[in-house]
């Protein structure tokens, strides 16, 4: 296959949010359960030393407990447990579930983006440059004009 410069661009940022999207499709369809939330102290290794709070949320699945650990207090008790990896878990608030992936592909993107840049000088990949997309070795070849 054999694409443009802004057409591999676009196609690389198709397949990142692809890929995170159905990443996240499998937290929607991962049980739910309820916690139980259990506040306590740890020793802190910051710079002052001391002690921290830590919230740890307890739930359980099969008749095993699992944890949920956060440094901030829980949003709410309910927690979305991976349904091949119970201790694989996050718990179920908007905040916990697309923060991560909204970081990830603002990390992706800029990267991307850096990578693409038309610019006059010092560009990663030159104007007007072919992208080869192969299933052989070497699987992507550029090819400048």
């Amino acid at each position: 296959m054999t694409l443009s410069k802004p057409k591999a661009y676009f196609l690389l940022q198709i397949v990142f949010a692809a890929v995170l999207l159905l990443y996240q499709l499998m937290w929607f369809i991962s049980p739910i359960v309820k916690g139980n939330i259990y506040e306590h102290n740890v020793q802190s290794y910051t710079r002052t030393g001391g002690k921290a709070i830590v919230y740890d949320i307890e739930y359980f699945v099969d008749g095993e407990k699992y944890f949920v650990r956060e440094n901030v207090a829980p949003l709410t008790d309910e927690i979305r447990y991976n349904f091949l990896f119970h201790s694989y878990a996050t718990l179920n608030h908007t905040d916990y579930l697309w923060t991560p992936i909204i970081t990830i592909y603002v990390i992706l993107f800029l990267v991307s983006t850096i990578i693409f840049l038309p610019v006059k000088n010092n560009q990663i990949i030159a104007n007007g440059s072919l992208i080869f997309l192969s299933f052989k070795k070497p699987f992507i070849k550029i090819n400048p004009k």
